[in-house]
């Protein structure tokens, strides 16, 4: 088991959601590359695509960053920006992104490996945060905008 974990080039993650000890992140000869659903630095962390969403944001993107130990902060190795639509919902615009990110996934791979992609360092002036979208974030605050927060729920889910 020893020779097949000294012998791996590469880690790829997807929405895994946990922070991976670092010992594992630098484990392959090439590191960790992760498909992240924003254009980091915006958006880390858990709920990007709900937040571009709950923001009004009128476009997102596929960020492939290789892998930190702190939380979707290492450096980029593609983006790829798409509108999202008015009335887009989340269940749709994951899938959209999810396709995406393979697609540029396959597309970089063989220059990522070959070392012919420049790595591009994240601004840390410009990173936000998002937070685990949980069932009580679906509450509304009538003291705050509740007409706009009224209008993004049903973008959230699949209800229309």
């Amino acid at each position: 088991m020893s020779d097949l974990w000294e012998n791996l080039d590469l880690f790829i993650v997807v929405a895994y959601g946990k922070i991976i000890p670092e010992n594992i992140l630098n484990m392959p000869k090439l590191g960790s590359l992760n498909i992240h659903y924003s254009l980091l630095p915006k958006y880390r962390g858990a709920s990007p695509v709900e937040s571009a969403i709950l923001n009004g944001d009128t476009e997102t993107g596929v960020t492939i960053q290789k892998m930190k130990y702190k939380i979707d902060s290492g450096p980029i190795i593609a983006q790829e920006k798409i509108p999202i639509s008015p009335d887009e919902k989340t269940p749709d615009l994951r899938k959209h992104l999810i396709k995406i990110g393979g697609e540029l996934l396959v597309k970089i791979l063989p220059d990522f490996v070959d070392g012919k992609i420049k790595e591009i360092a994240q601004n840390e002036n410009k990173a936000t945060f998002c937070k685990k979208i949980k069932k009580e974030n679906g509450l509304i605050d009538l003291k705050d905008d509740a007409i706009k927060n009224y209008k993004q729920i049903p973008r959230l889910c699949c209800v229309a």
